[in-house]
């Protein structure tokens, strides 16, 4: 039975790749820097402790378990965040990128590594209303797109030095129930406080960004798919190519408040460089995959909604 190694699994899209993983029956090593978490928990048989920085702790586990499928999600991937602490994330996210490749490349662990990768690569090397490719310039706007675009191609380089089998996906916004620190997720929490009368408006940053919004299950479904079938060494953009203004996502959270929702906008919530538009082109994926995305996103933000009552906001 082939061994799968999730890194990052006490992240929002990495724990639930690692339950779906065991909830088939598969034989998965889970990774986890945090032991609490908000997500669901992976059950601790199958969880490990790993800081990805620790270029020893990283070799002995792959000299371990190793395994036959890797998803390095592992990583600090809060944009705001990575100004406040960029030496910081650049250090998770490169380095750790380093270790973990370097690991695989000593222990000779013959796995497919997917490597998540970033739309906050391109930054403002996008053009507004044209689809990004796989081809366009990397401009990223903060650390955390340039430690994106050093993981990125040291997964390259590991290929063409080594031949690992790094498979790269550039993850678009990703959004879904218990996700924290982005924006859909900061929209329906304050319209559950608005609801239950904890606050009397929702404040708002910028609202023009247009965004490729994915459901969290869709884009599981992209990296396990082109883990498995894309091409080792190559680049593949993980998106829906649905273009979505951040205004229109902020008023389906308000169409199906219980009450009235008063929005005012707060200059202390635009982030210090936003790209204006992060919208993809997917026609590599689906060139090597047979996907589309299945979860309508007004089905998305209810179920984020109906998250954030349950938690309280």
């Amino acid at each position: 039975m082939a061994r799968y190694l999730v890194t990052g699994a006490d992240g929002f899209i990495g724990s639930r790749l690692a339950l779906e993983l065991l909830d088939e029956g598969r034989d998965v090593v889970a990774t986890l820097l945090n032991e609490s978490s908000r997500y669901e928990p992976v059950p601790a048989e199958h969880a490990v402790h790993l800081d990805v920085t620790d270029a020893l702790a990283t070799y002995r586990l792959l000299t371990e378990r190793r395994p036959d499928v890797i998803y390095h999600l592992a990583a600090q991937s809060n944009p705001v965040v990575s100004w406040q602490r960029p030496a910081e994330t650049l250090r998770i996210n490169a380095l750790g990128t380093v270790h973990l490749l370097e690991a695989v490349r000593a222990a000779g662990v013959p796995a497919r590594v997917f490597l998540a990768c970033s739309s906050a690569e391109y930054g403002f090397g996008t053009v507004p209303g044209r689809l990004i490719t796989e081809d366009d310039r990397l401009l990223p706007v903060h650390p955390y797109g340039l430690s994106k675009v050093a993981q990125d191609f040291l997964g390259l380089e590991y290929f063409r030095t080594y031949g690992l089998a790094t498979i790269r996906g550039r993850i678009f916004n990703t959004i879904g129930p218990r996700k924290v620190a982005d924006a859909p997720s900061d929209f329906a929490r304050q319209v559950v406080a608005v609801e239950a009368g904890r606050q009397p408006s929702v404040r708002v940053g910028n609202l023009d960004a247009i965004r490729d919004f994915s459901d969290v299950r869709d884009m599981i479904r992209m990296i396990r798919s082109i883990t498995e079938h894309g091409r080792p060494g190559e680049v593949y953009n993980l998106c829906t190519g649905r273009a979505t203004v951040v205004r229109d996502l902020l008023n389906d959270f308000v169409a199906h408040a219980k009450r009235p929702v008063r929005i005012e906008h707060d200059p202390a919530r635009n982030r210090p460089s936003d790209e204006p538009w992060i919208v993809g082109d997917n026609r590599r994926l689906r060139e090597a995959i047979d996907w589309a995305p299945t979860t309508p996103l007004t089905e998305t933000t209810q179920q984020i909604l109906d998250y954030w009552r349950q938690a309280g906001g």
